[in-house]
């Protein structure tokens, strides 16, 4: 049920940037920043400590973010996330990444226990 989930949202402002190009994504605007990096440190010290919650990831990219197509760049951030938590020692069968076009800069972390 829905009272059995978690759900963790941080936007672009939240990390310390801005609605477009935030501080989530440097670089390429795939790589996680440093910042994200120290979130997921800890997202994944937690699902740890309960290896069977599932987690969804959500991941937008602001169509405002230049010539790219925000759909694949979401993805590519999404796929980015995920690997960080696997590298972390996450089961990748627990976690699935998702994306979509918005606006502004969001990361959206769902907690699911793994029997719903």
């Amino acid at each position: 049920s829905a009272a059995d989930q978690w759900t963790l949202l941080f936007d672009g402002e939240s990390l310390g940037g801005s609605a477009v190009g935030g501080r989530f994504f440097v670089e390429d605007r795939v790589k996680v920043s440093a910042p994200v990096k120290d979130l997921l440190d800890e997202l994944g010290r937690f699902l740890h400590l309960d290896p069977h919650l599932n987690i969804e990831i959500e991941v937008h990219a602001d169509p405002r973010e230049g010539d790219v197509d925000a759909a694949d760049l979401a993805k590519r951030r999404a796929e980015a996330v995920a690997a960080r938590l696997v590298r972390l020692g996450i089961d990748p069968h627990l976690i699935s990444a998702t994306n979509a076009a918005g606006t502004g800069e969001l990361l959206r972390f769902r907690l699911i226990p793994a029997d719903h």
